[in-house]
């Protein structure tokens, strides 16, 4: 699983006592990395699953791009120069910076949700929680928010206080799927068998045996067929993406 974030700047104070160079001197000042756990103390999750989409596209985008640096006492000049463009986050072209929060508050404004400023200035990992709620299109969740299976594109991080926030870019696998046995040809059991079924439902043809809980021929063929119009890796595989697919339909 991937989260975004800003996180360090090309100087050891973070531009706390000095400014740091606008943009990503280092590669690393903004990005995308695997995620990790903080421990986490607050998920906000926007109520509405097309702006999360746009979020997490704007976190991709600005994470990618070398214009945008890292640096407290510069933390605004991210939002200033998206605001020039109308937080159309693919026209980013001048040098800009940020810091973990005032990241996340554009992400969300890329996706038209607007967040108070405190005395004209950006939320911080104190404050963020109750202003992004304040908005009324974020739920704050506590619990579980540490294990990746709870967690959804789009979902923004907080740690305590003073500490850091990131946004998850990725759909957590459910708990349930991660404990799955990946099937292939020649396999035989009950899993199989809810696989056949499903494969089934759907309309794909595993074979005159039909649900006899044996991966044959026939079943890895319908398997083959149902990964391709899922844009999935047609091995005739059933791991955990192909799980995931599959049990969106059930």
């Amino acid at each position: 699983m991937r989260i975004g974030h800003a996180s360090i700047s090309e100087n050891k104070d973070n531009g706390r006592n000095g400014r740091a160079k606008a943009g990503d001197q280092t590669g690393k000042e903004v990005c995308i990395r695997s995620f990790y756990v903080k421990p986490w103390k607050y998920l906000l999750r926007c109520k509405d699953s097309n702006k999360a989409e746009i979020m997490a596209q704007a976190c991709e985008s600005i994470c990618e791009n070398p214009c945008v640096g890292y640096d407290q006492s510069q933390r605004l000049t991210l939002h200033n120069e998206l605001s020039r463009v109308g937080f159309d986050y693919r026209k980013l072209t001048e040098p800009c910076e940020c810091d973990c929060s005032s990241f996340m508050t554009v992400c969300a404004e890329c996706a038209g949700i607007m967040i108070q400023y405190p005395g004209g200035n950006a939320p911080v990992t104190a404050n963020m929680v109750k202003l992004f709620e304040k908005t009324g299109m974020f739920d704050v969740i506590t619990d579980g928010i540490n294990e990746e299976y709870n967690l959804k594109r789009g979902d923004i991080l907080v740690g305590a206080p003073n500490t850091h926030t990131v946004m998850v870019l990725d759909e957590g696998i459910p708990l349930h799927l991660k404990k799955r046995r990946t099937l292939k040809k020649g396999m035989t059991g009950s899993d199989v068998v809810y696989m056949q079924k499903i494969l089934t439902l759907l309309n794909y043809d595993i074979g005159k045996t039909g649900i006899d809980g044996r991966f044959g021929d026939k079943t890895k063929q319908a398997l083959v067929k149902f990964q391709t119009e899922h844009c999935l890796e047609p091995d005739g595989i059933c791991g955990i993406k192909t799980w995931t697919m599959l049990e969106k339909y059930i």
